[in-house]
């Protein structure tokens, strides 16, 4: 080997060994040598590879041993991270720790600053956890029950949230370590509080109790709304989803599970059928719950401290029914008040062939009596027309002496291959004029044809260029004139202009019509809108010659203030006359009743209760709802109101329907639930 072979060697020997030695600190694994192939021959160059071997194998042990204990520190890190202690630290004890950090300890063996960060944080939890595993499981222990809530906190118990959010920052206090768990939800009593709630819920949802309530299965909704147990519920729900099954399923878990005494618990209803309806549905746990009128209750309130006797429900229905037997249905006036409004107006505010709306009609409870009609549509002239507008146009033209006839075939033949022959809606025989009655809105728009919209328009646009084409006269009225009120107004304005003479119906007339309504189905519906709007002026407790001004207020679109001043006409007479009757007696109504029981309760400690439902919340009136928040505050009660809050699509049914409305104006901390479906066949 010649000398430049030789010091190449040597340096590069050199180089390998001291950059193995400087490396040994680092706490980086350090590659397999390179063999070094040493050429050349004779005694000196034997000697110099026997030495090169020497070296090399001393420097490859070095390296060996370095890997070694790298590779055992990487193991220990694994093996820590597996236990995953602070998933459940109740399986550990200190000892596992031991050859873990045993391990771990090696890293002291080399430069601090080549160590990877994450490395040195391990050595620390595991140090760390080790010396503190009791104190861990005592904070996994309190975070494993921080959502576990045995009842329902209502918005009142801020005050025990706050003692039980204090007495867990106590114990983690006590643990004398930092939280190693996530305890953020402490910082907020409300969020704390909602979360205490689901847990509540989802712990009872599928108690056996809601199984069979009344022979049904009650669904997550209203279960849902049965365990909500705030102090202010109001729960909606439409005609058929179960409302009365829900209050009874309310009943029943507030006596089987929460304990509570039948005694304390107050249902409030609207009539004496009502309750008893409740009271039949509800069953063998009515026993000792107090169902009741808001009347009767008031009278019970009442009666040891007024020598006054109230006018009970049956009193007010028969002064009520009286007055259609009365001398004033004699009155010229007030019969055609009555048979104006049942022809105009009483069905005018739906949409004409608005499917959806006119299943509404049907289906909301109120309004069952108008099913017949619904489907006959039978107008004074004993017609069948279409729709419920149609009716109500057949009607005005019968009452102001307007002979027509409906669908008369158009006296020019239009029928095609594609086409039968055109019928309008109704002919005015004596004019020679026709009248279509359109169904579309505001917009020119006819959604409720869903995908025959585009159908229903051109054959609008086709009945309209027949009688261009053939110069003939058609008046035109259309659904939104209906909805905003205006159509009397309309069709009368294109009825002069065409000097249509509209004349006032005879009295013979009218007599006739009245007498043959009275018995109808449809006319009861009407007493009880009449019904409803008397009972809402008793309550608001208006004078007499304050009731023309309502009209006024009530109508929300010129159009509307003919509908209205008839409707309060007819209720203002029939006002008078119930006025008349009360103060002849000398008895007290519904309205003074009310507030007098509402003064008298402070003095009657006995009417205390823990919980007031409420059926029918959106028929509530002013005094009652003060009467109800005297209730509710005398006891400290919790209230749960069932109400619909789905309004009257005839504009006003006599109800205070912003009660339901804006109930969380009325009580700000209120629940709002929903039942969403309908649980009728």
């Amino acid at each position: 080997m010649n000398i430049f072979a030789r010091i190449l060697l040597e340096h590069k020997l050199n180089r390998f060994v001291n950059s193995a030695v400087k490396r040994a600190k680092k706490f980086t694994p350090i590659d397999d040598p390179f063999t070094y192939l040493i050429e050349g021959s004779g005694e000196k160059g034997k000697q110099l590879k026997a030495s090169v071997l020497a070296r090399y194998q001393k420097a490859a042990a070095e390296i060996a041993e370095h890997n070694a204990k790298i590779q055992k520190i990487l193991e220990a890190e694994a093996r820590y991270r597996d236990l995953d202690i602070l998933k459940d630290p109740q399986r550990y004890s200190s000892e596992i720790f031991d050859p873990i950090i045993a391990d771990l300890g090696l890293l002291s063996l080399f430069d601090r600053r080549s160590i990877p960060k994450k490395l040195s944080c391990v050595q620390e939890d595991a140090n760390f956890i080790k010396n503190n595993i009791e104190a861990i499981k005592k904070q996994f222990s309190l975070h494993e029950t921080l959502f576990e809530s045995t009842q329902y906190y209502s918005s009142s118990d801020q005050t025990s949230i706050a003692a039980r959010i204090a007495a867990i920052r106590a114990r983690l206090k006590e643990t004398g370590i930092r939280p190693m768990y996530d305890f953020s939800i402490l910082d907020s009593e409300d969020e704390y509080r909602n979360r205490l709630n689901e847990a509540y819920l989802n712990q009872n949802i599928k108690s056996k109790i809601f199984d069979d309530i009344n022979g049904c299965r009650l669904d997550d909704s209203q279960r849902r709304a049965i365990l909500t147990d705030d102090d202010r519920v109001l729960l909606l729900a439409g005609a058929g989803c179960g409302k009365t099954t829900t209050i009874s399923g309310k009943i029943r878990w507030l006596i089987e599970h929460e304990r509570v005494d039948p005694a304390t618990i107050l249902v409030l209803s609207y009539s004496r059928n009502s309750c008893r309806d409740l009271k039949d549905k509800i069953g063998e746990k009515i026993a000792g719950i107090k169902i009741d009128t808001f009347h009767a209750l008031a009278y019970e309130i009442i009666k040891d401290h007024e020598e006054r006797k109230p006018l009970v429900d049956d009193q007010f229905e028969a002064i009520f029914e009286s007055y259609f037997d009365s001398e004033r249905m004699s009155d010229d006036q007030v019969i055609s008040n009555i048979i104006q409004y049942y022809s105009l107006y009483l069905f005018s505010s739906m949409s004409t062939d608005d499917q959806i709306e006119e299943e509404k009609f049907i289906n909301y409870n109120n309004l069952q009596s108008l099913k017949n009609l619904y489907f006959r549509k039978m107008t004074f002239k004993k017609e069948k027309v279409k729709s419920l507008q149609e009716l109500s146009i057949a009607n005005f033209y019968f009452l102001h002496g307007i002979d027509y006839e409906y669908e008369k075939p158009y006296k020019i033949d239009t029928a095609t291959i594609e086409r039968r022959q055109y019928l309008p809606d109704f002919y005015l025989t004596k004019y020679d004029i026709y009248h279509e009655h359109f169904g579309i809105d505001k917009n020119g728009r006819a959604p409720q044809f869903g995908m025959g919209e585009k159908e229903y328009l051109n054959s609008m646009a086709w009945k309209e260029k027949i009688h261009q084409e053939n110069g003939t006269v058609c008046l035109k009225t259309y659904s939104y004139n209906f909805t905003e009120g205006d159509w009397v107004d309309v069709l009368s304005k294109q009825l002069t202009a065409h000097r249509v003479e509209i004349q006032e119906t005879p009295t013979e007339v009218k007599n006739r019509l009245l007498s043959r309504l009275s018995n109808s189905k449809s006319f009861r519906y009407l007493k009880n809108l009449l019904r409803s709007v008397l009972i809402l002026l008793i309550d608001m407790s208006i004078p007499v010659d304050q009731i023309d001004a309502l009209a006024a207020q009530m109508s929300h679109d010129r159009g509307e203030i003919h509908k209205y001043t008839l409707l309060f006409k007819i209720c203002k007479d029939i006002y008078a006359f119930y006025r008349n009757q009360i103060d002849s007696r000398g008895e007290i109504d519904f309205s003074e009743m009310i507030n007098l029981a509402s003064n008298y309760l402070q003095q009657t400690p006995q009417f205390k209760y823990r919980y007031v439902i409420v059926d029918e919340f959106q028929d509530i009136s002013n005094s009652r709802l003060n009467f109800l928040r005297r209730i509710l505050d005398h006891g400290r009660a919790k209230l749960l109101a069932v109400g619909d809050d789905w309004q009257s699509i005839y504009g006003f049914n006599g109800s205070n329907v912003s009660s339901t409305s804006e109930f969380s104006k009325l009580f700000p901390t209120a629940k709002i639930l929903t039942i969403p479906r309908s649980h009728r066949l």
